[in-house]
């Protein structure tokens, strides 16, 4: 049976706030505009190559193993995004927010500057040659699997670095 996504989103009320659209095969998703509350958004396990704009209380992204080859603009609430196993050569400016950044195994050669909250970052199996300095809160780095050349100096906060 065919999952009809406009059929779902529009089943759901204006005030919800997670969405999971994981797992059904869809190559596009409409407008979330009208889900002002929405807070996480799961879309992973599709055949998306693009995303819409995101809601500007979106906390959580999670999009892994699609076919995206950018990223929408990152609002300035989102904490968590999880874009792994994708066709992504760069990413947007990370907002302020971000806790946490996991992009392995896309096709990225540099990251954005890191913000100064974000507390792990997951980059394994790109074509890294370098990281951008890490930040003082920085916790858990998995960078393996890049051609990296250097790291860059390691915070004191540190608890785990996997290259």
């Amino acid at each position: 049976m065919d999952f009809d996504i406009n059929k779902y989103l529009d089943s759901l009320p204006e005030d919800t706030e997670y969405i999971c659209l994981d797992g059904h095969f869809l190559t596009c998703i409409p407008s979330l505009e009208r889900f002002k509350n929405l807070r996480v958004l799961n879309c992973s396990n599709n055949r998306l190559r693009s995303l819409p704009s995101l809601n500007e209380k979106l906390e959580r992204l999670y999009c892994d193993y699609n076919q995206l080859y950018s990223l929408p603009s990152l609002n300035e609430n989102l904490k968590e995004i999880s874009c792994s196993n994708n066709r992504l050569s760069f990413l947007p400016s990370l907002n302020e927010n971000l806790q946490e950044l996991h992009c392995e195994y896309n096709q990225l050669v540099s990251l954005p500057s890191l913000n100064e909250n974000l507390q792990e970052l997951g980059c394994s199996n790109n074509q890294l040659r370098s990281l951008p300095s890490f930040n003082k809160k920085l916790e858990r780095v998995y960078c393996g699997n890049n051609p990296l050349t250097s790291l860059p100096c390691l915070n004191e906060n540190l608890k785990e670095l996997n290259y």
